[in-house]
């Protein structure tokens, strides 16, 4: 038994009930441990290993199933909490040490459960490839475990971090598809609505914005059918709503990005979920990417409005997302017409992605700062702008970037030195072409 073990361990030191409790335990609580009246909880447990120099699973045994199995669940149960609260790094953590005392369990759904939930850990803690191990891990385990007799929840975890990892690897039809499966296979309506908003970012990638903003709208009041008239008095209605994901690369760049596109037959709508109780966050990432697809099909007036409502959803919880939801509402002012509110407001978030050290948000704003000197005129500062976008874009890896930040940088070159702005246009083209 656990306490034995304890017990054993503890006189192999040397050590007295007063020295292993250290103060933090009264002796009595100790002596009752080792006389197995009673089991300690995984934090007791953990501090007492450290100070006798064992692992945890020292003091399990492989006897003692019952104290093992209440110990595996307290990991997972530990690491659910964390990873409910962002904080990625001790999920890891805990599910790692769940699944060390898992490993002698070749069937078992919980294995599959934890290896499903560590993989989606992983990914959102940006450790794709980690991620796709465990994830392997547990395809392989699929066969020999139905995921009906797995935890509540493993399949939805299952499909969003299939389609996570895919929309990192940019193999943007298996992300779309995966999320739709994760949307299918939520039981939780919050689970339903982030499969959703996922969904709505991979379709906004692929320039469906229609269906991007069917799938962003589900966590709204009115859903899918209602997102078009969401918004202020006298705003421009949209038949079909409109979305973006507020994390995601922006494909338009103020007013050099594209103009308002025609919209595409209509799509299936989404079925609709009840949005009552909803976290405020996610009903923010509805609003930020509902109002990123209305600027990108030129309902300016709309993308305003759920830009706004975003942004004070945003504030005080998620200081990463706001300053996003503030850099997209800067671009919907430029193209509102608004150049010296939507300017001052990029240069304010150009300041925030400094102080946060994010090379990625400042290529971003260079570039769209860098257009918006391009549309006044003034070519030899949209030169400068664009080359030091270009070159943060580098420094971050992003292709995308770098290619937006290139696409200014020719079109300013143009003004000055045609002849220079053909080759570097040629350049461009071929490296659209290479993906």
């Amino acid at each position: 038994m656990i306490g034995d073990r304890i017990r054993a361990r503890r006189r192999e030191l040397g050590m007295t009930q007063e020295q292993l409790a250290a103060g933090l335990f009264d002796r009595s609580y100790i002596s009752r441990i080792e006389a197995n009246e009673v089991v300690p909880p995984l934090p007791t447990l953990q501090l007492l290993a450290g100070r006798l120099g064992k692992p945890v699973a020292y003091f399990l045994g492989d006897e003692d199933a019952f104290t093992r199995s209440r110990v595996i669940h307290d990991y997972v149960r530990r690491a659910r909490r964390y990873a409910g609260r962002r904080r990625y790094a001790e999920a890891v953590e805990s599910y790692r040490l769940a699944l060390e005392l898992l490993q002698h369990e070749d069937d078992s759904p919980l294995l599959l459960a934890v290896h499903v939930e560590l993989a989606y850990a992983l990914a959102s803690g940006n450790r794709p490839d980690d991620a796709g191990q465990h994830l392997f891990a547990a395809l392989q385990l699929l066969p020999r475990v139905p995921l009906d007799r797995c935890p509540p929840g493993t399949a939805f975890r299952l499909h969003y971090t299939r389609g996570k990892l895919a929309f990192q690897r940019e193999e943007l039809a298996v992300a779309a598809e995966a999320f739709r499966l994760a949307a299918a296979a939520a039981s939780r309506p919050a689970d339903r609505v982030r499969a959703h908003v996922a969904l709505g970012s991979t379709l906004f990638r692929q320039g469906a914005y229609e269906e991007a903003a069917a799938a962003y709208a589900v966590g709204l009041p009115g859903g899918p059918a209602g997102a078009g008239g969401t918004g202020p008095a006298g705003a421009t209605a949209a038949p079909a709503g409109c979305a973006a994901e507020p994390a995601a690369p922006r494909d338009w760049t103020g007013p050099a990005g594209p103009l308002a596109r025609t919209a595409p037959p209509p799509v299936a709508l989404p079925v609709p979920v009840p949005v009552r109780g909803l976290p405020r966050s996610l009903v923010a990432a509805c609003h930020h990417g509902l109002g990123c697809c209305c600027c990108a099909l030129g309902r300016l007036d709309l993308a305003a409005y759920h830009l706004e409502r975003a942004i004070r959803l945003y504030r005080g919880r998620d200081p990463e997302r706001l300053l996003l939801a503030h850099h997209d509402l800067a671009l919907v002012q430029i193209r509102q017409g608004a150049f010296r509110a939507g300017r001052r407001r990029l240069l304010d978030c150009l300041r925030a992605y400094r102080r946060a050290g994010r090379a990625d948000g400042i290529a971003s704003a260079l570039t769209d700062l860098a257009s918006l000197e391009l549309a006044a005129g003034r070519y030899r500062r949209a030169l400068t702008l664009a080359r030091a976008a270009r070159s943060r874009a580098r420094q971050a890896l992003q292709a995308r970037l770098y290619l937006s930040a290139m696409d200014v940088e020719a079109q300013a070159l143009a003004a000055l030195d045609p002849a220079t702005a053909r080759t570097l246009d040629g350049v461009v083209r071929d490296l659209r072409a290479l993906g």
